[in-house]
């Protein structure tokens, strides 16, 4: 067995559960669903973790039945906007206890949606600001900071993500980039991940279309997937084989599958994810 083939074995992919209602019945179905898939983790919303019932506990209790780890929670923020940060950086705190509780140690950190068509290097310097605040509240509990850029928001460009990225503080920020969020975006992800490689702790596999997106954020628009244009991974223009050849097999972190579904989406949301993990094995064993 090679070591790329290991890699698979041994668990290092989850899922996260935006393929599923962000609700805690949704949660709870996505935590059964993806075990049934035969992957080793997954990563929930910090907000469906504040109404779960029975909190943290419970969710453990599931996972363990399961037989699924607790990569990360996934946690939007405003970033850009100061007179949110106070509130921002109590639901990190929150959040941040939620995970080192269900024994994960990641904070996926992505923005809000963007309020107007342009951002300048201001408020890029702003965002920066506020990840190095979060990196050193999250690391209070053992728990990384990992930066998402995501489309539709401040930052979605390559250009913006550089902006950023050039800003944060390395000692208290990580990166967690989303592959088709990326390619979506107009960016390169081979090259986002390459770059950024020794920053990565986190990384989202997600498979694109290709060609300009109109979709908005909750698939209004012309939406050619039913999953706001994307696809199961293996299924779109994203380069996954060179996405993985440049974390490499040694990559400490999770790598979560996701595909973003919604009231359009055709297929039951275990079925997107068992053909996500079917094309996977592919890819990696075409590598070895």
């Amino acid at each position: 067995m090679t070591e790329k083939r290991a890699w698979v074995s041994a668990g290092s992919f989850g899922h996260t559960g935006i393929t599923w209602p962000f609700t805690p019945a949704g949660a709870k179905q996505a935590i059964s669903d993806i075990a049934a898939c035969g992957y080793g983790g997954v990563e929930l919303f910090g907000f469906v973790l504040d109404v779960y019932p029975g909190g943290v506990d419970a969710v453990g209790e599931d996972l363990a039945a399961a037989g699924l780890e607790y990569a990360a929670s996934y946690c939007s923020v405003s970033l850009v906007d100061p007179g949110k940060r106070d509130a921002d950086l109590a639901s990190m705190r929150r959040w941040a206890g939620q995970v080192k509780a269900l024994g994960g140690s990641v904070a996926v950190v992505g923005p809000d949606q963007r309020t107007r068509v342009e951002y300048d290097s201001d408020d890029y310097a702003t965002i920066a600001q506020a990840l190095n605040q979060i990196g050193r509240l999250t690391a209070e509990f053992g728990v990384y900071t990992c930066f998402h850029p995501h489309t539709l928001t401040p930052v979605e460009t390559r250009e913006a993500i550089a902006q950023v990225m050039d800003r944060i503080d390395p000692a208290v920020v990580c990166m967690a980039p989303d592959t088709g969020q990326i390619a979506k975006g107009g960016g390169d992800p081979v090259e986002v991940v390459r770059t950024y490689r020794d920053l990565v702790r986190h990384l989202h596999l997600k498979d694109y279309i290709g060609g300009v997106s109109t979709v908005d954020w909750v698939g209004g628009g012309k939406d050619r997937t039913g999953y706001l244009d994307y696809t199961p991974v293996g299924e779109g223009v994203v380069d996954i084989a060179g996405v993985l050849a440049a974390i490499g097999p040694s990559f400490p972190g999770w790598v979560m599958v996701e595909l973003d579904a919604t009231d359009n989406s055709e297929r039951p949301a275990i079925d997107a994810a068992r053909t996500s993990k079917k094309n996977l094995e592919s890819i990696i064993e075409r590598m070895s």
